[in-house]
């Protein structure tokens, strides 16, 4: 349930900033921003979230040219953003297209120019699909945005999912192991006065010493393109998400079906996002403890670590539960 009045829960709204913020973080946040007020406005359906995501693009022109374009920013605060990023992109759009927001959809599909930030490209597939759910063409551009889905991304997905897998074989625990650990004691947490990352539980798993690794190097290594590779292809379920909610709002039947192939069970979400009528939502629910980050969407052999929620961190705006609950509604 959504309660724009409390800020004591995980994820909250920001008055003032205008956004859904985060608790754990040292800006509150910010960098996702845009990523979670739309996943936000795709369970809750307020118009304060609605409102937050348009904030976030904002007009510019440029030299010797007529036209007005807009430019994305991963809060709406945020100005000369230089990191704008395709996964931002892809959220705040699918969010007005599910919701119905042709206008805006419009307007901000029309002026985003193919260069989305200095650090950041649409890629040929991305120009398409966004062409595709909006304005003229449709029906060509999403022909040619699933035939280019077909012919580049799901080979590397199939790829990237292999690899998890041979990494998951060293795992010794399992995903109700994973979220049995005492709420009031996280998986691990970063000591702010020793500065230092604390481990409350170690499995029995070479996965705690490459996390415990990845976070104290993080920064360094995260300016590594071949580190990019390697973090893309051993956690490939983030790249399955956004490929899936793109198929949600114009993948073709063949386009989700080739997805499905490379679904973990527990990836409630993603299922729904695909269409998936051969598994029990309300099973997965019930299932369902609340944890940081977005648990539908993640890996669960040891590549995704997390730490659950107290009972009132997660009382309210608890996004993971409730976009489920949302879609399922929409599918029913």
């Amino acid at each position: 349930m959504f309660n724009s009045n409390v800020t004591y829960t995980y994820n909250y709204w920001n008055v003032d900033l205008k956004y859904m913020a985060q608790h754990g973080h040292n800006d509150l946040g910010i960098g996702d921003g845009l990523y979670r007020t739309s996943l936000a406005y795709i369970a809750y359906g307020d118009s304060k979230l609605m409102e937050g995501i348009f904030s976030s693009f904002r007009e510019f022109g440029m030299i010797n040219k007529k036209a007005m374009y807009v430019q994305g920013a991963r809060a709406p605060f945020r100005y000369r953003e230089d990191d704008f990023s395709r996964d931002q992109f892809i959220l705040a759009v699918s969010a007005l297209y599910i919701k119905g927001n042709t206008d805006k959809l419009n307007y901000i599909i029309d002026r985003i120019p193919y260069r989305l930030s200095r650090r950041f490209r649409m890629t040929p597939t991305l120009w398409f699909w966004s062409k595709g759910i909006s304005g003229k063409n449709k029906r060509v551009n999403l022909f040619i945005y699933n035939l280019l889905e077909t012919i580049t991304q799901l080979p590397i997905i199939a790829i990237s999912k292999l690899a998890s897998r041979l990494i998951g074989l060293n795992v010794s625990y399992s995903i109700e192991e994973l979220l049995s650990i005492d709420p009031s004691i996280p998986y691990w947490h970063f000591d702010t006065i020793n500065k230092q990352w604390i481990w409350k539980t170690e499995p029995s798993s070479i996965m705690t010493l490459s996390h415990k690794f990845y976070n104290e190097h993080l920064m360094k290594l995260n300016t590594r393109w071949w580190y990019k590779l390697v973090n893309a292809f051993i956690t490939p379920s983030y790249s399955i998400f956004l490929s899936s909610i793109m198929a949600y709002c114009g993948g073709s039947k063949l386009t989700r079906n080739l997805l499905l192939r490379n679904v973990s069970e527990y990836n409630t979400l993603i299922r729904l996002l695909l269409k998936d009528r051969n598994f029990d939502v309300n099973k997965s629910l019930s299932m369902y403890t609340p944890c940081t980050g977005m648990i539908w969407a993640d890996e669960f052999n040891g590549t995704s670590m997390k730490y659950r929620l107290t009972e009132k961190e997660s009382e309210y705006n608890d996004i993971s539960y409730d976009i489920v609950k949302q879609l399922a509604n929409d599918k029913l």
